[in-house]
């Protein structure tokens, strides 16, 4: 296990953090959102509980860093009272814990790609890497002979019928209960992740994620499509670049530059634009 971050800009309710949990058998990956590098020790003991709940086979050893996050009071004595040895690898010596820390790798990289796809705000970081890890999770890998971390884990082959584009636009069907007569039957939101029965469905009118299994998805247009609608009052929450940069110094950080998106009216207007060397008059 390892701690990725931290993230700027801050995700939903100020997160700064991701808790990637690996497993070194099945290379199945779990991810926590955390504000705190204090939360670690709880949802650690929450993820060892549920295996160990899960299934016959008990967690015996747990391989980290020396973080203080990783070596407080309390989780050493949780880890003692479950029988957990506790492996620490040396300062400065993250090779020696090379399985997660090629793995944050590849989330960050996931993340980043997610997030450019569908020209997405960076806010949305936490999403992508939860809807990351789900993917992972399902994709083929050469260390387990081409076999999905979740077969390995499930025992099963993955369902991927449902899987769709991240930052896709959907149409959220509205239960009879949830509306009136005339109102309308359906609202357009973001596909921001997954649930076991359907999706996770950002919704920018009242800027909260929604789980619904009633949706349609429409894979070829993306939160440019909703600007027009929402955008014009200034939604932070539909925040787009038309020049999304990133910083690669830190491949746990992701920073953006906010701007709102503004489509240019006119010739005059586009030469104020940071791409006025690209534009042209039109006859």
């Amino acid at each position: 296990m390892d701690l990725m971050g931290q993230f700027d800009p801050l995700g939903e309710n100020d997160k700064k953090y991701v808790l990637a949990i690996l497993d070194d058998f099945t290379h199945y990956l779990v991810v926590y959102i955390l504000r705190h590098k204090e939360e670690a020790a709880t949802n650690i003991r929450r993820y060892v509980l549920h295996i160990n709940n899960l299934s016959t086979k008990k967690i015996t050893t747990v391989r980290c860093d020396n973080a203080i996050e990783f070596i407080s009071e309390d989780l050493r004595e949780f880890f003692g009272e479950s029988g957990i040895d506790l492996d620490l690898t040396p300062p400065y010596a993250h090779e020696l814990n090379g399985l997660i820390e090629r793995m944050l790798e590849t989330l960050s990289g996931q993340i980043r790609a997610l997030l450019y796809s569908k020209f997405c705000p960076l806010e949305w970081w936490p999403y992508a890497a939860e809807a990351a890890a789900y993917l992972i999770n399902r994709s083929p890998t050469d260390a387990l002979d081409d076999v999905t971390p979740f077969e390995r884990w499930m025992g099963h082959k993955p369902d991927l019928r449902y899987v769709r584009k991240f930052g896709a636009v959907a149409s959220v069907y509205i239960p009879p209960e949830q509306r009136r007569k005339l109102d309308k039957r359906a609202w357009f939101g973001i596909i921001v992740g997954y649930t076991n029965m359907g999706y996770r469905v950002y919704n920018p009118h009242t800027r909260k994620v929604h789980e619904s299994a009633n949706v349609i998805v429409d894979e070829t247009n993306d939160i440019r499509s909703l600007v027009k609608q929402f955008g014009a009052k200034s939604d932070e929450s539909l925040v787009i670049e038309s020049e999304i940069k990133y910083n690669y110094d830190n491949i746990d950080n992701i920073i953006i530059k906010k701007a709102h998106y503004v489509e240019p009216t006119c010739y005059s207007d586009a030469l104020q634009f940071p791409d006025r060397e690209h534009c042209s008059p039109v006859a």
